[in-house]
């Protein structure tokens, strides 16, 4: 099985629409800065810079393509899940 085929350009814009309406919910919410925040399916990691910013971000990716690319692009922001969270996107 392939995985979703997803824009490589993060400047793309669907993704700064995504990600500026995820900033707004975030902001509106009243999420605090030190949460634990579990990402599922983050694909590119496309939100993982942004959810950095209100804690520590863990992420659920099944897809072994996404998990490679993660792996390679975005090392510094990927933790192994505690299973405990205070904040679910």
């Amino acid at each position: 099985m392939n995985s979703i085929p997803l824009e490589k350009n993060l400047n793309w814009w669907w993704y700064k629409a995504k990600s500026n309406l995820l900033q707004y919910i975030i902001l509106k919410s009243n999420i605090k800065t030190d949460s634990k925040i579990l990402e599922i399916g983050p694909g590119m990691g496309n939100n993982l810079h942004l959810l950095n910013n209100y804690g520590v971000v863990d992420i659920l990716e099944t897809e072994l393509e996404f998990i490679s690319y993660l792996n390679k692009t975005h090392g510094q922001f990927i933790n192994y899940p505690s299973f405990i969270f205070n904040t679910l996107v």
